[in-house]
């Protein structure tokens, strides 16, 4: 594997945010230089590395919202420290209020997201 595809996919690991800002990311002229150079295995890496980045970024900006509230009174308590376990644990019991919230008036959609996103919490 080319050195500098396993510098991205470790630097990815610790600084997610130099890649999730679409084409014009910070390393986005780098990836573009190399990818002719690269297999297809490393394509594959990089491309994986790059979305995971993504996602984690995007569980990110999801505790965020969460973590400021909502409308309805809707918290996180933030504690000391945050583990991740702490976070799904929290994220999971404000989805399952916002279930039975959506359950008492009826709202499939709300209930069929809610579950869905409860599910997925759990993996």
């Amino acid at each position: 594997m080319l050195t500098g595809v396993e510098i991205l996919l470790e630097r990815m690991k610790t600084n997610p945010e130099e890649f999730i800002e679409g084409g014009f990311s910070k390393w986005s002229r780098v990836i573009d230089a190399g990818w002719a150079v690269m297999t297809e295995d490393e394509r594959e890496a990089l491309q994986a590395g790059m979305n995971e980045a993504k996602r984690d970024h995007f569980n990110g900006e999801v505790m965020k919202v969460l973590a400021q509230g909502h409308d309805d009174g809707v918290t996180i308590d933030m504690g000391s420290v945050l583990t991740p376990e702490m976070m799904r644990r929290q994220t999971t019991q404000i989805l399952s209020d916002e279930f039975d919230k959506a359950y008492a008036r009826q709202d499939k959609k709300t209930m069929q997201t809610a579950s869905k996103l409860k599910g997925m919490m759990r993996k």
